[in-house]
């Protein structure tokens, strides 16, 4: 304790004080500022990312548009790089869009979701298409049976006239 007294009561020791806390100043600084470009090089290194080419609908499935090649592989900075964002087209096999994914825009996990192997979705092909007609289970009786089948042929004609044009 009477050392540090008598270092800060005179001026010579109040110099030492001075020159320690600014050589452990100027120490931290230089630590500081080595990390701090440390990390702003690894921010800066490019990293390959699936970009969509063109819009890419809901629903459509991860096998599609990787065969069609509705993607381009792009380099962009690590720091604008989107959490799960893919980068193996092959990730994209099993999968079905769960919204509307647009020009430019990364494809990333959270626009995708599984699906269920074997399914109508996991099996189209490229020259594929499907509809989805809702079905009512409480079709008893065969006069029940018929409005149906005619609501659904007049709710699903234009559909039906264009697969018909499409097919013929």
């Amino acid at each position: 304790m009477e050392f540090a007294d008598n270092l800060l009561s005179s001026r010579r020791g109040m110099i030492l004080v001075g020159a320690g806390a600014a050589v452990l100043a100027a120490i931290l600084l230089v630590v500081y500022l080595n990390r701090s470009r440390a990390s702003l090089k690894g921010s800066g290194e490019p990293a390959t990312v699936l970009v969509a080419k063109n819009l890419i609908q809901k629903g459509a499935p991860g096998n599609i548009i990787g065969s069609t090649h509705q993607f381009q592989v792009a380099s962009i900075p690590k720091s604008q790089l989107k959490d799960g964002a893919l980068t193996d087209p092959d990730a994209l096999r099993g999968l079905v869009t769960t919204e509307n994914i647009y020009p430019g825009q990364q494809l990333t996990l959270d626009d995708f979701t599984p699906t269920v192997p074997g399914s109508l979705q996991s099996n189209l092909t490229k020259g594929d298409r499907a509809i989805s007609i809702p079905f009512d289970a409480s079709l008893e009786d065969d006069e029940t049976r018929t409005n149906f089948l005619l609501r659904l042929i007049l709710s699903y004609s234009y559909t039906i006239c264009s697969l018909l044009r499409n097919i013929l």
